[in-house]
């Protein structure tokens, strides 16, 4: 049988745009999950982002390639 939710939930949901769902999960699987998002947290590293940020220059440069491409 599928869980279902209340038409007091679904309103809270409606309302707050999350719901609460006591003891939906094991305990220590939360404190796994909560251990392993503290440690990507740790170890990410903005630098390793690529950026697309594109000045004027380049996006008329972009524009002209791609008219003459097209």
């Amino acid at each position: 049988m599928k869980p279902r939710i209340t038409r007091e939930q679904l309103a809270e949901y409606e309302r707050d745009g999350f719901l609460v769902l006591e003891k939906f999960a094991d305990p220590s699987a939360c404190d796994r999950l909560r251990s392993r998002a503290e440690e990507l947290v740790r170890e990410f590293d903005p630098a390793g982002i690529m950026s697309c940020r594109l000045d004027r220059l380049n996006i008329r440069v972009f524009y002209a390639a791609s008219a003459s491409n097209g």
